[in-house]
């Protein structure tokens, strides 16, 4: 069972873990490149849409160090969450950095398709201004994926069969780790 706890003897914030981790404790940083305001969660590893608030009104320009252990994931994102990076914590003493393209509401991501329905399926993106479809995925077999597409957030995809009896819109949203899939 892991649980977050403010060490109130040094000031700092600390990640108490039980013996079933057995990384030691370490000091990481987040660094606000950004000019938005930041908040940090700590990511439950048993429910990964659980989060605890860890630093908020993290400002641009400012930096916090927090001790956690290995493999633990934090989540970035702003007030109004229009961006969610992940970040995990694999090594002491490192800072991550909030960068500007991380919090860009446009920001590039890559992006892939799991085809779980029982019938062959097609993919569109679409231009939400001229509302024009190009397919980016033709005769995804059932229990396949694509390939990574290239791809940024608020992108709109239309999933869809041969005989048009489903049709499912897919957003592109800001809620994926830094680096991985969306």
């Amino acid at each position: 069972e892991e649980e977050y706890d403010e060490d109130e003897e040094d000031g700092e914030d600390d990640y108490e873990v039980s013996d079933q981790n057995a990384g030691g404790k370490f000091p990481i940083s987040f660094t606000n490149k950004s000019n938005k305001i930041v908040y940090i969660n700590w990511v439950h590893q048993d429910s990964p849409w659980q989060e605890d608030n860890v630093i908020g009104n993290l400002a641009p320009g400012q930096t916090e160090t927090i001790h956690s252990h290995p493999g633990h994931w934090f989540a970035a994102y702003d007030q109004q969450r229009t961006f969610r990076v992940v970040y995990i914590a694999n090594e002491p003493e490192k800072t991550f950095l909030i960068r500007e393209e991380d919090v860009a509401s446009n920001r590039a991501v890559k992006v892939k398709f799991i085809n779980s329905s029982s019938k062959s399926t097609n993919v569109n993106w679409i231009n939400t201004d001229t509302l024009e479809e190009r397919t980016i995925v033709e005769h995804l077999l059932p229990g396949k994926s694509s390939g990574e597409i290239d791809s940024y957030t608020n992108h709109h995809f239309f999933a869809f069969d041969d005989e048009f009896s489903f049709r499912v819109e897919f957003e592109v949203d800001a809620g994926h780790a830094n680096g991985d899939l969306a």
